[in-house]
């Protein structure tokens, strides 16, 4: 929500966390209405909102929705909505925006997961809530703060929180079955890259099925489950080597970290993904202090 109308106070924020994950924070007072329009731009993103304080009532294509406070909500970029709050106690939003090609959901599982309150009183929900909470007290301190795995950590909380909801919600049918499967495959990798005996076998008994069914959730996005491994341990290993606060650990501890089984495995498997070998990339990203 970027737009509003008479309500929004002077504290509202809006941080980079990295990865290309933004948190913004917005304040609603206790004027008597306010109106706003998710904006949709050039650069995509799909909107994550936490609810805090008093209710809010957002209007959409598919009707209206009442958020209370504690709710968390995706909402589709495609399709922008209308927000209202009567007067009463002040409201604060905090929006995460997810870039979709950072989540490993496909975005038509995305957008059957739109506008569908969740309390987060426990399990998944409750974790990125308060994630999102701390994120929101501590806003205005983090534009100069390296934040970039701040925003590896906002991605894994979303999609375990979205994968849990696609499995609550997922319909019968097969296209919304496989989508389901590859969430809670996806989500359950996340958890454990640090796991050098991560292996298709592992996953596949894991989630109750053969190697080759698992090999299949992957091959629609034209890759295999070993790949997809390997590239989000990758992941995670070059932005630890661009976090000023991890430069005290060697470029061979943080391949082992996340799951690589040697120091020589890592380095080639890291230069033909960026060109580079981890120390070299290192020196040249790591901002100087």
């Amino acid at each position: 929500m970027v737009e509003g109308k008479g309500s929004r106070s002077p504290a509202d924020a809006e941080v980079a966390l990295g990865a290309g994950v933004r948190v913004a924070v917005l304040r609603y007072g206790v004027s008597a209405a306010f109106a706003a329009r998710e904006a949709v731009s050039e650069s995509v993103t799909w909107p994550l909102t936490l609810v805090s304080g008093a209710p809010l009532l957002v209007r959409h294509d598919q009707g209206g929705t009442r958020l209370h406070s504690g709710d968390l909500v995706l909402w589709n970029p495609a399709r922008p909505v209308a927000v209202s709050k009567t007067a009463g106690a002040s409201t604060r939003a905090t929006v995460l925006r997810l870039p979709p090609r950072a989540l490993p959901i496909p975005p038509g599982a995305l957008g059957r997961l739109a506008c569908r309150p969740v309390p987060s009183v426990s399990g998944p929900a409750a974790l990125l809530a308060r994630f999102l909470e701390g994120v929101a007290d501590v806003a205005p301190t983090l534009e100069a703060a390296p934040t970039e795995r701040l925003g590896s950590a906002a991605i894994d909380l979303a999609a375990v929180f979205l994968a849990s909801l696609s499995a609550a919600h997922a319909p019968v049918a097969r296209a919304a079955r496989h989508d389901a499967l590859l969430d809670d495959v996806t989500a359950y990798i996340a958890l454990h890259l640090h796991d050098r005996g991560l292996s298709p076998s592992g996953i596949a008994r894991a989630h109750h099925m053969s190697v080759r069914t698992l090999q299949y959730l992957f091959r629609r996005d034209d890759r295999t489950v070993t790949r997809y491994v390997l590239e989000q341990r990758l992941r995670r290993c070059r932005a630890d080597l661009s976090d000023p606060a991890m430069c005290g650990v060697s470029a061979g501890r943080i391949g082992s970290r996340w799951g690589f089984s040697c120091d020589a495995v890592f380095s080639r498997a890291f230069r033909q993904a960026y060109g580079l070998p981890p120390g070299e990339w290192r020196r040249r990203h790591l901002p100087l202090r």
